[in-house]
């Protein structure tokens, strides 16, 4: 006759805890480490943006579309079209970021989700292996 042994559940309790944590932890740096990337490639096309701006603006100057008492339509256009740009491309960037840093939480509820499922189901494994015995020693004081 099998009889209820604890250990071996807690020991599988270990486990699931120790491969749960390590996999948190894990994931957390991944998240921080995509963060920082997308903070500095962000950082990074903000300055290109600033280094641009002087360059284009000047490029008006010389061809005399730009000067103090000109208002010229065509640098308007072209500085609005720039500026447009600037903000979609930036815009993109920060939305890429918020999706990977979303894809990190998901990753993270999803192994909470796991391991709280794991650790239900071992439960249930233990509350079977207990019922299972009791039925086992009342069939033998019964003479079964």
């Amino acid at each position: 006759m099998a009889s209820f042994d604890p250990s071996v559940f807690e020991a599988r309790r270990r486990g699931l805890t120790r491969n749960y944590s390590a996999d948190s932890a894990m994931n957390a740096y991944q998240r921080f480490l995509s963060q920082r990337r997308g903070e500095r490639d962000y950082g990074d096309m903000t300055r290109t943006w600033e280094e641009n701006t002087p360059k284009f603006v000047s490029s008006y100057s010389r061809r005399n579309l730009l000067a103090p008492n000109i208002r010229s339509g065509v640098f308007a256009n072209a500085l609005q079209k720039f500026d447009s740009e600037r903000v979609r491309q930036l815009g993109r960037a920060r939305e890429d970021l918020q999706q990977q840093d979303y894809g990190y939480e998901l990753v993270g509820r999803g192994a909470t989700s796991a391991y709280e499922d794991a650790l239900l189901e071992m439960e249930l494994d233990k509350y079977r292996q207990i019922q299972n015995d009791a039925m086992q020693l009342m069939a033998l004081r019964s003479g079964y």
